[in-house]
């Protein structure tokens, strides 16, 4: 009996299907060309380089498998092209100060302007968690509210535009101290007063574009200023600069800002007269309703 299950053992060995033997010859195959030590960084990684080898099933009623091995040389790491950096683009700084008279404790905050000789010209700048955790220990440390931001001076260009994000995070950074910030960019002002930044549930992006070769609408005195951003809010505040130095008060007192929309319509958004810089005494501050073209005019004097 015993020797008969040791006949019936051996018959089921040697009837074994030939696809089971050839699986164990790809092992095999496997086995040999596989590294037996740690990984190389020579000629001999061509294992990790290669593609997938070509296998072909083995023939019925046969063992025969033959396996495609790539012999090209593999591509070294150090052969990779390099990512290439934009020449034209420089990492430049600014300050921003408290909204107390003095800003004893300024904090430098990284502007990636990108220029093209006198024609155009790229501002980013970018309110992360890391910028506002440093304006919020500003303003606890100096006892203000508001960060003001001042963008590096640059030559003036034909086109300019500014990129200015705050991200949620940073908002819920300075809501935690009610605290807001304002960018005094090169060709405008943007205010994010505290009740704008606590009330965010996401990221915040207003685009300048100021083309100074732009047609003007009739009585303009200042450059249109591009905006746009998705924030309808209401509470986002621009002021424009009065560029006109020569006006009288009775022309001033009739200043407007005027808007023309992306779909065709225009109209005046109410606006107050309010302080600008040293370079221009004067600017007309209004609540930004939505995106569009903004200019501040002189409209022409009633006959009435």
């Amino acid at each position: 009996m015993k020797d008969h299950h040791e006949y019936k053992k051996r018959k089921r060995i040697i009837h074994a299907p030939a696809a089971k033997i050839a699986g164990a010859g790809i092992l095999v195959v496997a086995c040999v060309i596989a590294p037996s030590v740690g990984p190389t960084f020579g000629p001999d990684r061509i294992v990790c380089a290669a593609s997938t080898p070509a296998v072909s099933a083995a023939s019925p009623g046969t063992n025969d498998i033959s396996v495609g091995i790539p012999t090209s040389t593999p591509i070294s790491i150090d052969e990779l092209p390099q990512t290439e950096v934009a020449s034209n683009i420089q990492y430049v700084t600014g300050l921003l100060v408290s909204n107390q008279p003095g800003g004893k404790l300024p904090v430098s905050l990284t502007v990636a302007r990108e220029t093209n000789d006198s024609a155009w010209m790229k501002d980013r700048l970018t309110i992360g968690p890391k910028e506002a955790a440093l304006t919020a220990d500003m303003l606890r440390k100096d006892g203000g509210s508001v960060g003001i931001f001042h963008m590096p001076e640059a030559d003036k260009t034909e086109v300019a535009d500014l990129y200015f994000s705050m991200t949620q995070r940073a908002a819920q950074i300075l809501s935690t101290s009610k605290q807001g910030m304002d960018v005094q960019a090169l060709y405008a002002q943007l205010h994010l007063p505290p009740s704008r930044v606590s009330s965010l549930k996401e990221d915040l992006d207003v685009q300048f574009h100021t083309d100074h070769g732009a047609q003007r609408p009739a009585g303009a005195q200042s450059t249109p200023l591009g905006i746009e951003t998705a924030d309808t809010s209401g509470q986002v505040w621009i002021t424009l600069p009065l560029e006109n130095t020569a006006l009288s008060s009775a022309q001033m007192n009739r200043l407007k800002v005027y808007a023309q929309y992306p779909d065709g319509t225009a109209g005046y958004v109410p606006a107050a007269m309010t302080t600008y810089n040293q370079k221009y005494a004067h600017g007309m501050k209004f609540a930004l309703p939505k995106s569009g073209q903004y200019t501040i005019i002189l409209p022409a004097a009633s006959n009435k």
